[in-house]
């Protein structure tokens, strides 16, 4: 259960009481930075950036967006707190970038050993970290650190919590093989400055599960 403390315009803060409902990376053609939770709060206009309490008064989130009739979404309070450190830190929200755009495929179910999706890299842009760490375009991600990779999903809520300069691992799948590659988290450049080295048609281990539309590079 779920309190939101929302501040509708001219009138007195209103409480509304909600379940959450699931965590989601999208929100019809959006794409979130990170993972949101969905409760069932009917919010109204002026009542974003309130505070979403569980039943112990602690505060849990920080409401984004409204969808539909009843529903809702907020900002995980780990989330919040990742941006204040950089806003006291350096004055501003940090979007750490590596260079890589990935998408996700459905695998054929029951081989062993295997999930049954699997992540992999779909474009890698010139002139960035993930570029000149080696990165090639068809690696499969395991792993970035010690979180493990199912859906693209994974990728964006890992990648948000690190920092610009950081210093991280990624283990992926190339020809059969794993292999660590290492990389130092970068600044995101403007999107004009974007350059996709070119790639190789992607091959698809079903060709009746075509691939969704890749997670956009920016987001990460």
């Amino acid at each position: 259960m779920v309190i939101a403390i929302g501040f509708p315009y001219d009138m007195p803060s209103l409480p509304v009481v909600g379940f959450v409902g699931g965590l989601d990376i999208k929100c019809g053609a959006h794409t979130f930075i990170t993972s949101h939770f969905r409760a069932d709060c009917k919010l109204s206009p002026g009542q974003g950036g309130g505070p979403f309490l569980n039943s112990r008064g602690e505060v849990v989130g920080i409401a984004i967006a409204s969808h539909g009739e009843n529903q809702s979404y907020g900002l995980p309070i780990n989330a919040a707190m990742k941006v204040c450190t950089d806003i006291i830190q350096g004055g501003k929200p940090q979007h750490g970038w590596v260079g890589l755009s990935v998408s996700e495929r459905r695998i054929i179910p029951g081989l062993p050993g295997l999930n049954e999706w699997q992540v992999f890299i779909q474009q890698v842009y010139s002139n960035t970290p993930a570029a000149d760490a080696g990165f090639h375009d068809q690696d499969v991600l395991l792993q970035i650190c010690t979180n493990e990779i199912h859906r693209s999903a994974d990728v964006l809520n890992t990648m948000f919590y690190h920092h610009c300069g950081e210093k991280i691992s990624f283990t992926v799948l190339r020809k059969g093989q794993r292999q660590e590659v290492t990389l130092i988290v970068g600044t995101r450049p403007p999107a004009e400055q974007l350059v996709v080295l070119p790639t190789q048609p992607l091959p698809f281990i079903r060709e009746d599960n075509p691939p969704p539309p890749a997670v956009p590079a920016s987001t990460k």
